[in-house]
C-alpha cells in the first residue's frame, strides 16, 4: 500500500496512475464487487428496454427493406443512388424511433442511474488517492452524505441531463433540416467538454468534503488542459487496446451465434436477435471496462488537482 505522489508531466503522471491502480487492485475489486449488483440490474433493464424498442422497430425495418429491394429491382441502373437514399431514409427513421418519448426518457433514466453508480466509484477512488489508503473509506451507495450528493447532482447535470436535453433538441433540429441549428449544436459540442474540464476540480474536492467553488476550479485548472487530456490517453491506452480486441472478438462470436440461432426464424425475429446479440456484447464493457477506465481517469484528475493545490494559490 502506498500514497500517491502528484506530478506534472504526462509521462510521469500516466506511469504513476497505472502503478497506483495496479498496486491497489484489491481496493478496485472490492469497490467493483460492491457496485456490481447495481450495474447488472441496470444492464438487464437496458436489454429489456432495447428488446421492446427493437420489437417496435422490426416491422418498419422489414417493410423498408422490402421497399428498397423492389425499387432496386425496378431501377437497377440507379442502384448506388437508391442505396444512398435508402441509407439516409433509414438513418432518419432510426433517429425518429430513438426520439420516441418512452424509450428516450427510459434510456435517460437508466443513464442517470448508471451515472450514480459510477459516481460512487469516482468518489471512492478520489478518496483513496487524496486521503491515502490509511484514511480511505469508500462511499456507501445506499447512504450518501450531503457533499456526496452534491458531487452526484453536478455530475449528473453535466454528464447526462444537459447532454441528453441538448442531444434531443439537436436531433429534432437535424430532422427538421435546420443548418444553422446544426452548426450551433456542433460548436456547442466542442465548447461544452472544455467548460466541463474547467469545472472538473470541483469533483475531487467534493469527494473529500473540501470547500471549493466553480470559480476556484476555473482558476486551478488553468494550464493543465492538454496535460490532463494527454495523460488520460496515456494512462488508458492499454485498457482501450484490450477493449478494442475484446469488441472485435466478441463481435465475431456474436456473428457466429447469429448464424447458428437465426436459421428458420422470420425476418422480424432474425432482426431482433441480431441486434440483441450486439447489445449483449456491450454488457462486459459496462461491468468491467468502464469501471476500470473510470478509476484511471479519476486518478489523472486527482493528480492534477493535488498538484495544483501544492503549486498554486487560490485568489
Amino acid at each position: 500500500m502506498k500514497h500517491f505522489t502528484a506530478s506534472l508531466t504526462t509521462k510521469e503522471t500516466s506511469k504513476n496512475v497505472r502503478d497506483f491502480v495496479r498496486t491497489h487492485q484489491g481496493e478496485f475489486h472490492s469497490l467493483l464487487k460492491n457496485v456490481l449488483p447495481y450495474l447488472i440490474g441496470i444492464a438487464c433493464l437496458s436489454l429489456l428496454i432495447q428488446y421492446y424498442q427493437l420489437s417496435d422497430m422490426a416491422p418498419k425495418f422489414i417493410e423498408m427493406q422490402k421497399e428498397i429491394a423492389q425499387t432496386l429491382q425496378n431501377n437497377p441502373e440507379n442502384a448506388e443512388e437508391i442505396k444512398k437514399q435508402a441509407f439516409n431514409k433509414g438513418l432518419m427513421a432510426g433517429m425518429k424511433e430513438g426520439l420516441s418519448g418512452k424509450y428516450f426518457f427510459l434510456g435517460l433514466v437508466l443513464q442517470i442511474l448508471a451515472g450514480y453508480v459510477f459516481a460512487v466509484i469516482a468518489i471512492s477512488w478520489h478518496r483513496l488517492i487524496l486521503l491515502g489508503p490509511d484514511q480511505y473509506k469508500p462511499m456507501d451507495i445506499l447512504k450518501p452524505e450531503k457533499h456526496e450528493m452534491e458531487f452526484v447532482i453536478v455530475l449528473t447535470l453535466i454528464s447526462a441531463i444537459i447532454p441528453g436535453i441538448v442531444g434531443y433538441v439537436a436531433m429534432k433540429q437535424t430532422l427538421d433540416m435546420d443548418p444553422a441549428a446544426f452548426i450551433g449544436f456542433a460548436l456547442l459540442g466542442l465548447i461544452f467538454p472544455y467548460v466541463t474540464y474547467k469545472m472538473s476540480f470541483y469533483f475531487p474536492a467534493k469527494a473529500v468534503n473540501a470547500s471549493i467553488s466553480f470559480k476556484d476550479s476555473f482558476h486551478l485548472t488553468f494550464g493543465y488542459f492538454w496535460k490532463f487530456l494527454w495523460a488520460c490517453v496515456r494512462a488508458n491506452i492499454r485498457v482501450i487496446g484490450v477493449l478494442i480486441i475484446y469488441s472485435f472478438v466478441a463481435g465475431m462470436v456474436a456473428g457466429f451465434m447469429k448464424a447458428f440461432i437465426t436459421p428458420g426464424m422470420g425476418q422480424e425475429e432474425e432482426f431482433i436477435t441480431q441486434q440483441m446479440l450486439q447489445h449483449l456484447v456491450n454488457v462486459p464493457i459496462l461491468l468491467y471496462f468502464q469501471p476500470l477506465l473510470t478509476v484511471l481517469t479519476v486518478s489523472v484528475l486527482s493528480n492534477y488537482y493535488q498538484y495544483a493545490l501544492q503549486n498554486k494559490k487560490l485568489p
